[in-house]
C-alpha cells in the first residue's frame, strides 16, 4: 500500500510541475507545489504512525483529486485540454515576421510554454477563450504568406508597435467559428526597447 501511495505522489507531483511550468502564470506553480508538499508530508506522518491499510488507499486519492482540481482550473482558464508539443523559440533579435511565423507553429504544436514567451499574457488567454481556440482547433497552417509590418500607434505600454497582415491556408479539427482553407489574418506586435522581444499583443480579425 505504501508503495501505491509513494507512486501517486511522484506521478501527481510530476503531472502537476509540468502544468505549472506550461502555465502563463506562476499561481499553477504554487499550487502545484502546495499540494505535492502537503502530500508528502502526510505519507511520512501517517507511515510513521503505522495507520490502517485503508489510509493509504485514501491518501492515493486525494493526491489524485488534488492533480484533476488543477486539470480542471487549467481547462477552465483556457477553455481546453493542454496538449503539449514543441516548437522552436526565435532569437531576441528576430524581426516581427518570425515572431509571427514561430506563434503560429506553436498554435499546431499545442505549445503554450514557447507561445507564452512571444505573446503577453492578456493575449495568450484571450487567444485560450475562445470557443475553437487555436490551440486546441488549429491542426495545420500551410502556404504562409506574411507581409511587411506596418507602423502603429503605441499601446498598452509598448513603444514600438507593428501590425501584420498574414494569408494562409487553414485545416481545423472541427470548424466552428471559421471554415477551413483560405484564411486572412493579422496581428499586432510591441516591444518597449528595440533591444526587447517583439511579443503579439493583439489579434486583427480581418476576414476568412
Amino acid at each position: 500500500m505504501r508503495a501505491v501511495t509513494g507512486l501517486a505522489v511522484l506521478a501527481s507531483g510530476a503531472v502537476l510541475y509540468q502544468r505549472a511550468t506550461l502555465s502563463s502564470g506562476l499561481v499553477y506553480l504554487a499550487v502545484a507545489v502546495a499540494l505535492f508538499a502537503g502530500a508528502t508530508v502526510a505519507v511520512f506522518v501517517l507511515a510513521f504512525r503505522r495507520a490502517h491499510r485503508t489510509i493509504w488507499l485514501v491518501v492515493p486519492a486525494l493526491i489524485l483529486a488534488g492533480t484533476a482540481v488543477v486539470e480542471l482550473t487549467v481547462k477552465q482558464e483556457f477553455g481546453c485540454p493542454w496538449l503539449h508539443g514543441e516548437a522552436d523559440l526565435p532569437a531576441v533579435s528576430a524581426p516581427p515576421q518570425e515572431t509571427v511565423r514561430a506563434y503560429l507553429d506553436a498554435v499546431v504544436n499545442d505549445d503554450r510554454k514557447t507561445a507564452g514567451r512571444i505573446t503577453s499574457p492578456a493575449f495568450l488567454r484571450q487567444e485560450g477563450a475562445y470557443p475553437d481556440s487555436p490551440f486546441c482547433n488549429w491542426r495545420e497552417v500551410s502556404d504562409l504568406r506574411i507581409h511587411i509590418p506596418a507602423p502603429a500607434p503605441a499601446r498598452d505600454g509598448y513603444r514600438e508597435v507593428v501590425s501584420i497582415d498574414l494569408e494562409f491556408d487553414l485545416e481545423q479539427r472541427e470548424p466552428i467559428t471559421r471554415p477551413d482553407g483560405h484564411t486572412i489574418d493579422g496581428y499586432i506586435l510591441g516591444r518597449e526597447f528595440p533591444t526587447d522581444r517583439w511579443k503579439i499583443i493583439d489579434r486583427i480579425d480581418i476576414g476568412p
